[in-house]
């Protein structure tokens, strides 16, 4: 059994002779230390005197690089050797600085052109280094201090995820202040608690790199965990192995892969997840911690960030950290600065005498009471030959930032060139470098490089671990801005070029090529576009979108140009920020493309891109484009004209040339992708006419075998379209697998605005068939996909069944805010899949009893259907019309409403519409006449799937008999209608026929506590996955839930079901509808 810990994997059993706590931070037993290479030099030539070389130099430095990663373990007093006693004692070298020191001393010639460089390199290796306790390699031993609350904060973190409780806690605070080693203890803390431990850091150079940071975290799963990467969470692969994986078009599909991932390895016990220096995180990772952060109290995970304070700003990764941190308002962990009771006792560390009082108070002004900084200032006392208890107040005051910042410069200049370039290489390659990548940079062996690191790591600039970081960013920030522009350029196209010859993903080397220097350079531009690809594959679009800017800047051939522009429009469209510059991109895209049938594929991205700002004129008129500049191939004139028709469909004051023009191909076999678009947009058309049997034709020949949705995918819009008219034409049969598959295919390929538009029509499909939880379920999840792929947008439709359904559950608020979000508060929009959200508040109205207010709203959609020419029955609300109409006693205009709708249901010519009208008719009709035409509709429903409108027909069929005194012949229909209310989830119709029943006289059953019908819609989901074989964690992992959370919900299923087992389930469920 082992237990993950990011980077290592470190076993959940303890060594001989080591603590738990020691196997977590990396520091070993006593026992132990003595039997580590290099970790307890022997005395001598190390201790004892003046340090001798070894027996044989070269076998050490052989050896050194391997020895020096095992003793870094150990935490660096271990690693420097142990030290002397008194106030100047310092510690003595170990066997591997050891080796570095004769190596570089006997190779005077090569490493230094002169003595005084030599005697200087001399006096560096030997110079004291007290060095602060900040390395990020774990707790050094030494308490920390005046952190004493912050600590008790994040232990409890840790304790309540053991409990199985997640929580967020977020670190902020000032490079120095300490947030680092308040993660190092937490670590500890929870892996004392048995937890799991997955840790990041950003780096200076990390946000380049689109997901960066959850490599650092999840990249073990690929080669450890392979099978949690298949099912719902196979998307998560590509971000891991840092490649393309097409289908995505929003950053979500892919962070719910990640997230699933995650959920999984929770299923082994409980998580502390840590992500240190969150301010140099990649923007796709912080979303990823946003996703986490927002779910974190359903699972055993706690989550950690760390982060430097940030200036409210504009960019993604600022919004981020705000949204993080605001997510935990009362978890919010600020180190504060150290009092000066902290720094005096920083002051007169290893027993050296206390300082004076002007000294500790000049000590707390100079560096604000930041730790890190106290210890470079005892650092810099030090290397003057002084100590706190000996320094002057007027010394302190000279060791401000500054002074500390030149001190390091100071350490780096005494070195010579060769090591001094080892430092800027790893800079470059922060937060973390190979020796082999370090390497490749400076051009010099690898061994030769590894010394030069235990040189750097010996006077406090590196730690003394692998992979080769810094002791703390601030000294990586100061190496770095040292750095001339040009040489930083140089060195980062080194970097590129290295990860690319080991075959690294394409955007840890774009991370590079972003901070060089533009020269025209094809395979710049060429490696820029791979990231790009595999960053919009991955949805991550704000770094694709600097990719690309950077890739034109290069410049590109005039060639690859055209490519280049249409990948920037993509991106800039699924940022969503400037769809108008998206526009722009396309267009430019298609004037400088060479062929026209390259042209129109950047025109139609834009002509969506135009309609979805509610221009369609202006997307007819890019469409038009490639035929005013010439002949356009067959295929490609099928696709345009298509696409026209869609808008047409869409907004037929616009398109109605476009739907005409048609019918010309009408008699096209469908065999190819261009002939079967057309087909179902001219099914669409003859839709849109009422003619509802020659739709349904065409929409069927459109989806046969599967073709339409191979060719265009799971988001176009004459698929949507034809699954439509299948439904509206009671071909549910047909419609629905389709549907489903559809719906598979795009979560599979992370299509998420397929995925909204799909579930859009499911809702439609439920609400038909009368399942109201379910038409609230779908579209409520469409709702919520569609706000992911863009904040701000309505989705009308799709508020409109969430409303819908709202009111037939009783939840009017619920209804309202549906409605308050759809975006039609004060006017129509000439758009054809606008009127659920208009019966919607129409019904919502008569529920508060606004009769009137409901007429009003119908009249204006009458109106509208009208000036848009529109002759389906897609929408009954003439349905709710002639009840708004009877409610404010106008019969007349009802009986004129209810023979309009029975007129057009003629032509509109299915069981489910003809049904309905006859009913509508006859509760305006009553009396013998009434009854007899809601007879014949209340036949014609029932072998149509509308199970809802069914019910409400067999509730007026029992009112109307009520009122001619019929009592005993009216409980028939109304039993009937509450049976089927009850199926269906209407509450409120429910209640309706209750209240009938009883003024009958009859006693009608109370609400159904057992069986089927008892179920929740959660209880009742989760019973189907497990009837249909999935295992516990199987669910939990698709529904993103805990196992906890899922045996919870079978615990309440089987004993409504009166079952014992899930074996059971299968037969004690009701077939679904």
């Amino acid at each position: 059994m082992r237990k993950v810990i990011r980077g290592g994997v470190v076993p959940s059993v303890t060594l001989p002779g080591r603590t738990r706590r020691d196997c977590a931070t990396g520091r070993g037993s006593r026992a132990e230390r003595t039997t580590w290479p290099y970790s307890a030099p022997p005395d001598p030539p190390c201790v004892g005197g003046t340090c001798a070389p070894p027996a044989d130099a070269s076998a050490e430095l052989a050896s050194a690089p391997a020895t020096v990663a095992t003793s870094a373990q150990v935490g660096r007093r271990d690693w420097r050797g142990p030290a002397t006693t008194g106030p100047s004692a310092r510690p003595r070298a170990t066997a591997p600085r050891c080796a570095a020191l004769w190596r570089f001393r006997a190779e005077r010639v090569e490493v230094s052109a002169g003595k005084r460089q030599v005697r200087r390199l001399d006096r560096a290796l030997d110079a004291p280094y007290s060095g602060a306790d900040v390395s990020p390699g774990g707790p050094t031993g030494r308490p920390m201090l005046q952190r004493e609350a912050e600590l008790a904060r994040l232990h409890a973190l840790c304790a309540a995820a053991a409990d199985g409780h997640g929580a967020l806690a977020f670190v902020e605070g000032h490079a120095g202040i300490g947030k680092t080693r308040l993660l190092d203890a937490t670590v500890a803390a929870a892996t004392d608690r048995g937890l799991g431990v997955l840790r990041a850091r950003g780096g200076l150079h990390e946000q380049g790199d689109a997901y960066g940071i959850v490599r650092q975290l999840l990249g073990f799963v690929l080669d450890e965990r392979p099978a949690l990467l298949h099912g719902p969470a196979a998307l998560a692969t590509g971000v891991l192995e840092g490649r393309a994986q097409p289908g995505a078009d929003s950053p979500f599909p892919v962070l719910h892969a990640l997230h699933r991932v995650l959920v999984s390895l929770l299923a082994d016990g409980p998580l502390l997840l840590v992500v240190d220096d969150a301010h140099w995180a990649d923007e796709p990772s912080l979303r990823l911690l946003d996703v986490l952060a927002a779910r974190v109290d359903r699972h055993p995970l706690a989550l950690l960030v760390a982060a430097r304070p940030r200036r409210p700003g504009r960019d993604d990764t600022a919004r981020l950290l705000a949204a993080l941190r605001a997510r935990a308002p009362d978890a919010l962990v600020e180190p504060a600065p150290l009092g000066p009771a902290a720094v005096r006792e920083l002051l007169a560390r290893d027993g050296a005498p206390a300082p004076r009082d002007d000294v500790v108070r000049a000590c707390v002004q100079v560096t604000a009471g930041n730790p890190y900084l106290v210890g470079e200032v005892v650092t810099s006392l030090e290397r003057a030959g002084r100590t706190p208890a000996t320094a002057t107040e007027a010394e302190i005051r000279g060791l401000g930032p500054a002074s500390i910042a030149a001190s390091l410069r100071l350490r780096l200049s005494v070195l010579p060139p060769s090591i001094e370039a080892v430092a800027e290489a790893v800079s470059i390659l922060a937060p973390a470098a190979e020796i082999r990548h370090v390497a490749a940079l400076v051009d010099r062996p690898g061994d030769e490089v590894a010394v030069a690191v235990d040189v750097l790591a010996g006077l406090g600039i590196l730690a003394p671990r692998r992979p080769v970081r810094f002791t703390h960013p601030i000294v990586a920030q100061a190496v770095s801005e040292e750095l001339p522009p040009a040489q930083r350029a140089r060195l980062h196209r080194r970097a590129a070029d290295a990860l690319l010859a080991e075959g690294q993903p394409p955007t840890r080397a774009a991370s590079h090529l972003l901070r060089c220097e533009a020269a025209g350079d094809p395979e710049v531009v060429a490696v820029l576009r791979a990231a790009a690809v595999t960053a919009l594959a991955q949805g991550a679009a704000t770094p694709a979108r600097r990719y690309l800017d950077r890739a034109l800047a290069e410049p590109p051939a005039l060639p690859d140009r055209p490519g280049l522009l249409g990948l920037l429009g993509q991106a800039l469209a699924a940022e969503g920020a400037d769809l108008d510059e998206a526009c722009r991109r396309f267009e430019e895209a298609a004037e400088l493309e060479p062929t026209l049938e390259a042209a129109a594929v950047h025109l139609e991205h834009a002509a969506r891109l135009r309609l979805f700002s509610g221009d369609p004129a202006r997307a007819l008129r890019l469409l038009d484009r490639p035929f005013a500049r010439g002949t356009v191939d067959r295929e490609t004139t099928l696709r345009l004209r298509a696409h026209q028709a869609s808008i047409g469909v869409l907004a037929p004051l616009h398109g109605r040339p476009e739907l005409e023009r048609l019918e010309q191909w009408a008699a096209l076999p469908g065999d190819t992708p261009g002939e079967l678009a057309v087909l179902a947009e001219l099914a669409a058309a003859r839709w849109l006419q009422g003619r509802i049997r020659d739709a349904a034709e065409l929409a069927q020949r459109a989806l046969a075998g599967g073709r339409l949705l191979a060719a265009e995918g799971p988001l176009s819009t004459g698929f949507n379209h034809a699954l439509h008219v299948l439904l509206d034409a009671d071909r549910h049969d047909l419609a629905e697998p389709v549907l489903g598959e559809a719906l598979a295919l795009a979560r599979a390929q992370g299509a998420t605005l397929a995925a909204s538009s799909l579930l859009g029509l499911r809702a439609v499909a439920l609400w038909r068939r009368g399942d109201v939880p379910g038409t609230h379920r779908a579209a409520q999840e469409a709702l919520a996909l569609l706000h992911e792929v863009s904040p701000g947008m309505a989705g009308p439709a799709q508020a409109g069944y969430v409303a819908l359904a709202a009111v037939e559950l009783g939840d009017l608020p619920g209804a309202q805010a549906a409605l308050d979000g759809a975006g039609l508060v004060s006017q129509l929009h000439d758009l054809t899949f606008l009127g659920a959200p208009f019966d919607a508040r129409a019904r919502l109205q008569l529920a508060r009893g606004r009769s009137r207010e409901a007429r009003d709203t119908l009249e204006g959609l009458a109106d509208r259907d009208r000036r848009l020419g529109l002759g389906h029955l897609s929408t009954p609300w003439r349905r709710t019309a002639v009840e708004a109409a009877l409610a404010h006693d106008a019969r007349e205009d009802a009986r004129t409403i209810a023979d309009e709708q029975l007129r057009r249901s003629e032509r509109w010519d299915v069981p489910s519409a003809r049904g309905l009208a006859l009913a509508t008719s006859g509760l305006v009709t009553a009396g013998p006449r009434g009854i007899e035409q809601l007879r014949a509709g209340i036949a014609l429903l029932e072998r149509s799937p509308a199970r809802l409108d069914l019910a409400r027909a067999q509730l007026d069929l029992g009112r109307l008999l009520r009122r001619e005194r019929r009592e005993t012949d009216a409980r028939d229909p109304l039993r009937a209608a509450l049976d089927l209310a009850d199926r269906c989830g209407a509450a409120t119709l429910a209640d309706r026929a209750r209240e009938e029943l009883l003024a009958t006289g009859a006693r009608p059953r109370g609400a159904r506590t057992s069986g089927d019908a008892a179920l929740t819609a959660g209880e009742r989901r989760i019973a189907r996955l497990a009837a249909a074989g999935r295992t516990n964690r199987e669910i939990a992992a698709e529904l993103v839930l805990s196992v906890r959370t899922v045996e919870n919900h079978l615990g309440r299923v089987y004993g409504k079901l009166g079952i014992g087992s899930r074996h059971e389930l299968a037969a004690a469920l009701e077939p679904e509808r």
